[in-house]
């Protein structure tokens, strides 16, 4: 699979480089703020995401300074592990308070609840900086991944937490599944769904 010149394959040297990319795009979320309470919070837990388990487990592919994604392929676990929740508990607590502490919690049960059961890719997130919006850089970063779904014949997976990237995420193939909400009061996520463009034996 050839890969475009400028994207990279974040490692543990550049993982604090597509966290602060991802945690910047992600400052506006509306269910991220919902569940973190500001963006600080949120920064901080994208970064700590990346380390323990996108990158460290996953395909998170980035452009310096532009855009990043985090994937996981279907063999990966997508548990977090007990110190980012400690680490993250603490962050929260500090910085918005408990009642975002219990939101969190609320979220991520949610989220591991409604996740399908078949293998699959699965998309965390895309994330462009401001800067870096409107040139098709986050349509580019997906495809990239999407690909090496379709030749290894899997679906792909995420939720939809911004009504604003429906489009661009049916233009990839993307059908929405029913709705869900982790708690009263929290915006709406659009689990999304995309079989294979390719039929190939798995492997």
């Amino acid at each position: 699979m050839s890969h475009p010149p400028n994207f990279q394959l974040a490692d543990a040297s550049t993982a604090d480089q597509i966290g602060d990319i991802i945690g910047h795009a992600f400052a506006e979320d509306p269910v991220s703020l919902w569940a973190c309470g500001n963006a600080r919070v949120i920064h901080r837990g994208l970064l700590e995401l990346g380390h323990e388990l996108y990158v460290r487990h996953g395909m998170s592919w980035f452009v310096p300074d532009a855009g990043g994604t985090f994937w996981l392929p279907p063999s990966a676990s997508k548990e977090t592990g007990l110190r980012f929740t400690a680490i993250m508990a603490q962050v929260i607590l500090r910085h918005s308070g408990p009642r975002y502490a219990v939101r969190a919690l609320q979220m991520d049960s949610c989220f591991h609840k409604h996740r399908p059961k078949t293998p699959h890719y699965y998309l965390f997130a895309v994330g462009v900086l401001p800067a870096a919006r409107g040139r098709g850089l986050g349509k580019a970063l997906i495809s990239h991944t999407l690909r090496e779904a379709d030749e290894r014949g899997f679906p792909t997976y995420l939720e939809n937490s911004n009504p604003a990237n429906t489009y661009l995420y049916q233009s990839l193939g993307f059908t929405p599944l029913p709705r869900i909400s982790p708690a009263p009061g929290c915006p709406i996520v659009t689990p999304m769904w995309r079989e294979p463009r390719t039929t190939q034996p798995q492997r």
